[in-house]
């Protein structure tokens, strides 16, 4: 199968979540916003002043919300927990109903005391992604920390960056990422470890997302404003976009120690549909992957392409998609070809793995490895206690 038919079946996804906004309604909602964001500046600014006992970084944390207030609280909960404090903290309400809209700002006004709480909230439903860019275009600081109001950071987090930024290159600005740990949203239970590689580029970031969440990143603000923050017409991988933008010239500098954590659970998350992680692969393909003129190993993405394709019901398509990832990088092509028709034949009688399980069960296997390990043992019962922690008082 070639990718001319995988963009002919999928012509259809690229129309089912197209949103246009009215340029009227548009100018309403900025005014609205900017009133409402100068009321609220009055309500939370003034009353904060930056603790005594803990030392601050020149960090702003941007943290978008939907509907999510008792999330937002264990959110907020660990930031407060931070060893060292952000400047100031901004939620970005994307128009929750009316009860939740009231929720949030009680948990705004229960923080709004020990962080430099500033609440801003959209006058109509615009997605995550004008959110950041919201909080991006606010933040009144040198850095921006993102995280998502479902997860949450372990209390080391923005010390241990702030620490390795002196070895910035002079005239880059900074990405710095750490590791994270991915949990079951019922119970706090860790289900991966997952470390954050050292090494950084346009060529490995196209390849593959590797930076993982939004919410281990931090970044210089003002190359966040440089490249006009997230693409908002995306429905998904607006995270990975992101990055490939900020690519060209920057200072990559990484923690692999797991410092904050990612939380599943059943309710959809910020980019959580399948079909618009499909669109948001599809795009990527088109607008970066097709424009290299070097040959990339792009079997980890095809792989992703197919699990999508597999969760939405179109089986054929990603049996065809998955055998293209097992065969990626086979050369000379003819071999790859030949391996590809003899696949075909293998799973006509034999039933295609289900891909999301199988990525399951591969995290269920190295988290195993994980704690055979005498040396890591300790840590990560230290860090599972902390995690338990934050799901029942948080």
């Amino acid at each position: 199968m070639d990718d001319e038919n995988l963009e002919q079946e999928t012509t259809c996804l690229n129309h089912c979540s197209e949103r246009g906004y009215d340029w009227n309604e548009d100018v309403g909602a900025t005014l609205r916003d900017f009133f409402h964001d100068h009321l609220l500046r009055k309500t939370y600014g003034r009353i904060y002043e930056l603790p005594s006992d803990k030392q601050t970084c020149d960090v702003s944390v941007v943290i978008p919300t939907f509907n999510r207030s008792k999330f937002l609280r264990r959110a907020l909960s660990s930031v407060q927990a931070q060893t060292m404090m952000p400047a100031e903290v901004l939620v970005i309400d994307d128009c929750s109903n009316e009860a939740e809209a009231l929720a949030t700002e009680r948990v705004v006004e229960e923080f709004s005391a020990s962080l430099n709480l500033i609440l801003l909230r959209n006058s109509v439903n615009r997605g995550a992604n004008y959110s950041r860019n919201r909080g991006i275009s606010t933040a009144k600081h040198r850095y921006i920390a993102f995280l998502d109001s479902d997860d949450f950071w372990m209390p080391e987090k923005l010390s241990r960056q702030i620490e390795i930024l002196s070895q910035k290159e002079e005239g880059r600005a900074i990405l710095c990422v750490t590791g994270r740990y991915r949990v079951a949203g019922e119970s706090g239970k860790i289900i991966a470890r997952q470390l954050v590689r050292s090494d950084f580029s346009r060529k490995t970031i196209i390849q593959s997302n590797f930076i993982g969440t939004l919410s281990s990143v931090l970044v210089d603000a003002t190359l966040a404003r440089a490249v006009s923050g997230f693409d908002e017409a995306l429905p998904a991988c607006q995270d990975w976009e992101f990055f490939i933008r900020i690519s060209q010239n920057i200072n990559f500098l990484s923690v692999s120690a797991p410092l904050c954590v990612y939380v599943e659970h059943q309710e959809n998350r910020i980019s959580a549909s399948n079909r618009n992680r499909l669109r948001g692969h599809l795009f990527i393909k088109r607008k970066y992957i097709e424009s290299l003129d070097e040959k990339l190993d792009l079997s980890a993405f095809y792989r992703n392409v197919g699990e999508e394709l597999q969760l939405l019901g179109r089986g054929r398509m990603a049996r065809r998609i998955y055998i293209k990832s097992l065969t990626e990088g086979i050369f000379p092509a003819w071999r790859g070809s030949l391996a590809q028709a003899m696949l075909h034949i293998y799973y006509t009688w034999r039933r295609m793995p289900l891909l999301k399980t199988a990525r399951y069960l591969s995290y269920r296997e190295k988290f195993a490895r994980l704690e055979a390990r005498v040396e890591e043992l300790s840590q990560l019962r230290r860090d599972q206690d902390f995690i338990y922690t934050a799901f029942r008082r948080w």
